[in-house]
C-alpha cells in the first residue's frame, strides 16, 4: 500500500509545469510516465529490501536523459 501511495505522490510532481503555460494534456503524459516510473523504484525496493537498487536506476534513468539532452 505504501508504494500506491507514495507512486501517486511521485507522479504529481510533473503537475508544476501547468503553473509555468504547459499544456495540462502534455503535463498528464508526465505523469503518467513518473507514475510507472514510482511503481518500477517502489517494487524494486520491496523486492531487495535496499535503497541501492531504485537508487542506482533513478541515477543511471537521469544519466541517460542528460546525455540524449546533451545531444551524445
Amino acid at each position: 500500500v505504501g508504494v500506491l501511495i507514495v507512486a501517486f505522490l511521485f507522479a504529481l510532481v510533473p503537475l508544476y509545469k501547468v503553473l509555468f503555460g504547459f499544456a495540462l494534456s502534455k503535463a498528464l503524459v508526465f505523469v503518467m510516465g513518473a507514475l510507472f516510473y514510482g511503481f518500477l523504484l517502489g517494487g524494486m525496493y520491496q523486492k531487495t529490501k535496499s535503497l541501492l537498487a531504485p537508487i542506482l536506476i533513478h541515477n543511471l534513468g537521469n544519466s541517460l536523459m542528460f546525455t540524449v539532452g546533451l545531444g551524445l
